[in-house]
């Protein structure tokens, strides 16, 4: 059995880009196929993403945050189709972004101000703690290419319709430097619906589990709607 899954997908409840309310992208997800989603609404330093609340302890912030996971979660109670938590961040001083897999609600709330590391003491962190570490649509105007030697794996397929994310060239490094490479729809707006994703032979437990599925490599393959 192979299910499509979404890895790359944003709420207008919390990512400001994103502009589809949870429950609504959860059902066209369903509608199209999908078996499952993990949120990676951007974390990115939070006196710019949520300036109002600034003053607000680190947990509040955190539930402030993760607003767009537990509607996605809970617009999929009562059916079979899975919605995990992942995160896409980027670091003080650089436009990159990285898909983070591992991470929960609880787990965030624990570890503050994960923006504030670099992406090598990033991937050290990931590497104790079992997160999977991939750059996002490495090859768009605006981004650099991170050291592959502190990733596990590399955007190599990004379906946004609204970029000229660069595809082939992001393939191409994957296979030089041998990181795992997986594909996403990067779902901000209804015309992203089923433009990438990932291929599954079982749906994951939790955020670890797809964490662990992806540094292992139990996934059967990438979905590359090339419209």
């Amino acid at each position: 059995m192979r299910i499509l899954f979404e890895p790359h997908f944003h709420t207008k409840e919390t990512s400001s880009c994103a502009h589809v309310p949870a429950a609504t992208a959860i059902a066209a997800m369903q509608k199209a196929g999908y078996g499952g989603v993990a949120v990676t609404d951007h974390y990115r330093v939070f006196d710019r993403m949520f300036a109002q609340r600034a003053e607000q302890a680190w947990c509040e912030k955190i539930d402030c945050w993760a607003a767009g996971y537990r509607a996605a979660r809970d617009a999929a109670l009562g059916t079979d189709f899975k919605v995990i938590c992942g995160m896409e961040i980027s670091f003080e001083g650089s436009p990159n972004d990285y898909l983070v897999y591992g991470v929960d609600p609880d787990f965030l709330k624990n570890y503050p101000e994960l923006y504030k590391m670099t992406p090598e003491t990033f991937f050290a962190f990931a590497e104790e703690h079992g997160l999977f570490f991939a750059q996002a649509h490495p090859f768009r105007n605006y981004c650099s290419r991170a050291n592959p030697d502190f990733l596990h794996g590399l955007e190599v397929y990004n379906g946004n319709i609204r970029h000229d994310s660069q595809n082939d060239l992001a393939l191409e490094l994957a296979e030089k430097a041998g990181l795992r490479q997986i594909a996403g729809s990067d779902y901000h707006e209804l015309e992203d619906l089923g433009t990438g994703g990932i291929y599954l032979g079982r749906l994951p437990a939790d955020t670890r589990d797809f964490a662990k599925m992806l540094l292992t490599g139990e996934y059967d393959g990438l979905y590359a709607n090339k419209l």
